[in-house]
């Protein structure tokens, strides 16, 4: 993933491309409902890119701290496992 204020990157590149490989399978990625990421700074929907049929969004977490001007926030998720 990219930092939304810096464009830089939040993993190094071994851990993307092993996180990748499952997300993007075509046979695993459909049954990922959605992906919750925290520590961001900001409120946002991503979609991936070559994401399989059926794939879910990308949910970043906005954080509780109001670093870069930004309203401090959470969000409690609820889902059916």
């Amino acid at each position: 993933g990219t930092e939304t204020y810096g464009y830089t990157q939040l993993w190094h590149a071994k851990y993307v491309k092993s996180y990748l490989s499952i997300v993007q399978h075509p046979r695993l990625g459909r049954h990922i409902a959605a992906q919750i990421f925290g520590h961001v700074h900001a409120e946002e929907i991503r979609t991936m890119e070559n994401a399989p049929e059926g794939a879910g969004p990308i949910f970043t977490i906005g954080s509780i701290s109001p670093v870069y001007y930004n309203n401090p926030s959470f969000r409690a998720i609820e889902y059916d496992g």
